[in-house]
């Protein structure tokens, strides 16, 4: 089935360009970016990152999802998937699927209390809106 909600927290939605990013920006993170690259595409040159990217686009736009409700929360500066947000708030608009988002100032690694407190509300306030679920405050 459709699901009602997608509840995401500091989304990363382009690994080939988080391995390729690994260069110059993040030479000691997430290696397994470029661990899930060389498996998936057997190489690390520019057609493989492509390839790896365009995986999870691909899938994205074969999917319906206009009548699902997609809360993000992020930061504003996400050294790892800088364009991640606008990436997927352009492809969800354009299928028309409905967007909560949230963000925080920031690299990927920096105050993730914030956007933790994010999804739990965000999380919180779609079962009781579309569930019925009310949050249990003891």
């Amino acid at each position: 089935g459709i699901p009602a909600a997608i509840v995401v927290g500091k989304p990363l939605v382009n690994i080939g360009g988080i391995a390729e990013n690994m260069r110059l920006m993040r030479p000691e993170d997430f290696g397994t970016a470029l661990d899930i690259l060389l498996t998936n595409e057997r190489g690390l040159d520019d057609e493989a990152i492509e390839r790896l990217n365009q995986k999870f686009w691909t899938t994205l736009n074969q999917n319906q999802i206009d009548q699902t409700l997609f809360a993000i929360s992020y930061m504003e500066h996400d050294d790892y998937d800088l364009y991640a947000f606008q990436n997927l708030l352009s492809v969800l608009s354009r299928q028309g699927a409905r967007v909560m988002s949230r963000s925080a100032p920031g690299r990927h690694n920096d105050d993730t209390p914030t956007i933790t407190s994010w999804f739990s509300h965000f999380y919180f306030m779609i079962m009781e809106s579309q569930f019925g679920r009310v949050r249990d405050e003891r």
